[in-house]
């Protein structure tokens, strides 16, 4: 029951994060993704027991989802994720903005290579660097995703935050838990500093519209 009642609370932290990390005014597309996970405004074979439980009709299963799709949908799943361009240009950081785009980037995006980054033991976005395979991702770089995941996190507003680093492969989803919520085995631990967030990492500043390949 303990437990249960732990992811239940994290769950509705997260979407508590990422209610208040929105403008209604100019993230409107988000906050129909928020509704349509709480099955707000849809009477479509919702789950009755996870909808009492949690409020929301997305009911997970513990396993991984396959990669499997052509490129075509792959590129039309990037609609609506925040993504913004490393220092040196080489990788592209993908920034999920509620719970369905985090399980989005974690579990159809992310590839084995890339790398993928959270702040550890709070509510926030799920963050995804992606770039080619055997290409030499810098310190710099690393640490411009850091410092993001730090910002998009329940923790932005500490000096330092420590930000589990993790191989895509490692991910699993909770199982019972909502979209987003996820586990893993393995990671390293980098600090993030919000405060090096620069105005055009924020949504409202600059979003960039190039395509990942």
């Amino acid at each position: 029951i303990i437990e249960e009642t732990k992811i239940q609370l994290g769950y509705a932290e997260s979407i508590e994060l990422s209610l208040q990390f929105l403008d209604p005014n100019t993230d409107r597309n988000i906050l129909k993704e928020i509704a349509e996970e709480l099955g707000i405004g849809s009477s479509k074979g919702q789950n009755r027991q996870f909808v009492r439980l949690f409020g929301t009709k997305q009911v997970q299963k513990g396993k991984k989802i396959p990669k499997g799709g052509n490129k075509r949908e792959k590129q039309a799943s990037l609609k609506g994720l925040l993504q913004l361009k490393s220092p040196t240009d080489s990788v592209v950081v993908l920034i999920g903005r509620n719970n369905l785009q985090n399980d989005k980037i974690s579990f159809q995006l992310a590839k084995s290579h890339e790398v993928w980054m959270h702040a550890r033991g709070v509510p926030g976005s799920h963050v995804l660097m992606r770039f080619e395979p055997g290409e030499n991702v810098s310190e710099c770089d690393l640490q411009f995703a850091a410092n993001l995941a730090a910002f998009y996190s329940k923790a932005r507003n500490s000096a330092k935050v420590p930000i589990d680093v993790v191989s895509p492969k490692n991910l699993k989803r909770v199982s019972g838990a909502g979209p987003g919520m996820v586990q893993f085995v393995k990671s390293t631990v980098m600090w993030g500093d919000p405060r090096n967030v620069a105005e055009n990492s924020v949504p409202e500043k600059k979003i960039m519209k190039q395509k990942v390949k």
